[in-house]
């Protein structure tokens, strides 16, 4: 449509930037608290950020500024910039973005994937098909120590359930081609 113009809003631009600022303290911190403390501090782009510790505490937190929209908007979708019914909110507070800490199933991983719900809803933003968390899941509850090597293999794993799913339906289907 050379007609419309369409504009974008990125939460990474309409914000100071404190990234600086923000390592410098995430690599000076000396606890799990005083580390947490700079997270908020991450606006953008949205970054999932893991924690360990030599007192055995582990954590994941998804950090970036999460804008807060009317319920009928569909961030999924090209909005009517003109209207200001669907301008944001705000942003929520970074006590609610998603976050995993000390977890009783005792480990953490980072796939971008939808962690959990912001305001009793899932938040749509920075994350990736659920595949890629579901198969790092399965490879780490096999129950076996972990060393290098099978922590390498995990770390290297390219498989994916959903794409063996498809391949097999777009299989079927080339078999039947002629059919059609």
């Amino acid at each position: 449509y050379k007609e419309s113009a369409i504009s974008m809003l990125w939460t990474y631009t309409r914000k100071p930037n404190k990234t600086f600022e923000t390592f410098y303290g995430l690599n000076h911190s000396t606890n799990i608290d005083d580390f947490s403390s700079h997270l908020q501090n991450i606006h953008g782009p949205g970054l999932s950020v893991n924690y360990g510790d030599n007192l055995g505490n582990i954590a994941w937190w998804a950090c970036a500024s999460l804008l807060e929209r009317p319920e009928h908007v569909n961030s999924w979708t090209i909005l009517d910039g003109n209207n200001p019914a669907n301008d944001p909110i705000g942003y929520y507070p970074f006590e609610m973005n998603p976050r995993c800490i000390n977890p009783s199933w005792g480990y953490i991983y980072s796939a971008n994937d939808w962690p959990d719900k912001v305001d009793g809803k899932w938040y749509p933003g920075y994350y990736k098909p659920q595949y890629r968390a579901d198969q790092i899941r399965q490879l780490l509850t096999y129950g076996k120590d972990f060393d290098l090597t099978s922590m390498s293999e995990v770390m290297t794993d390219v498989k994916n359930n959903a794409d063996a799913i498809t391949l097999t339906i777009w299989g079927t289907l080339v078999k039947k081609w002629p059919e059609f």
